[in-house]
């Protein structure tokens, strides 16, 4: 018999709606390493120019950036106002830094 699939949805925090938020109100979360490197921006607006956003920005409540930090920083090189984003409702400290892993 085959084992239940696992449900993935448990323990998870409520994700608001997907909307557009202005650069500047968004506020990077300090990760100890260095600002990402330029090249890396480039290459991130390059995917921007030519797909858009594919994947939101993750948000908590107060507008800090939980992932996406690079996407933001090469949103701001490429002059964009708003960025899209989703907001984390609630995120324990262990879930916030297993953001900082990914």
């Amino acid at each position: 018999m085959a084992a239940a699939p696992a449900d993935l949805s448990r323990g998870a925090p409520p994700i608001g709606d997907v909307g557009s938020r202005p650069i500047d109100s968004l506020k990077m979360e300090a990760r100890g390493e260095a600002a990402t490197p330029e090249e890396r921006i480039h290459k991130l607006s390059l995917g921007i120019r030519a797909r858009g956003f594919i994947t939101p920005i993750l948000v908590d409540r107060l507008g800090v950036v939980l992932a996406g930090q690079g996407r933001v920083e090469a949103a701001k090189a490429m002059g964009l106002s708003e960025v899209p984003c989703v907001a984390v409702e609630a995120m324990s400290e262990d879930d916030r830094h297993a953001f900082h892993l990914d």
